[in-house]
């Protein structure tokens, strides 16, 4: 569970009763956000994909290949307390555009 999200108990059973989540392990929090696992982020990643139109989120360049298997999604908002999968907080983004937005330092065992 991410840092700081606390499952709103209510919501999440009734939206897991009513089969609007999936998996067991998806949640609402308080705030309210969703934290979506398995089946319930594969559909996430559907909606991502559709409502992207087949550019990057960053360059707005449109995906090469067959659309679905040459973009990433991502956390517009990531890090330990902002990573939540609310449709408003992804995107779908080429893999370069994805690496060059997140900082990764190397540590001295992966230069060598």
């Amino acid at each position: 569970m991410p840092r700081g999200a606390k499952r709103d108990l209510a919501v999440t059973k009734l939206l897991l009763d009513n089969g609007l989540l999936l998996d067991k392990r998806s949640f609402v929090s308080h705030e309210p956000h969703l934290y979506l696992k398995g089946d319930d982020i594969v559909k996430q990643r559907a909606r991502v994909a559709g409502r992207s139109g087949g550019l990057c989120g960053i360059c707005k360049k449109p995906f090469g290949g067959i659309f679905g298997y040459d973009w990433e999604m991502d956390h517009i908002q990531g890090g330990l307390t902002g990573r939540y999968d609310d449709l408003s907080n992804l995107q779908a983004v080429h893999a370069e555009c994805h690496r060059k937005r997140h900082v990764h330092i190397k540590s001295a065992k992966e230069s060598t």
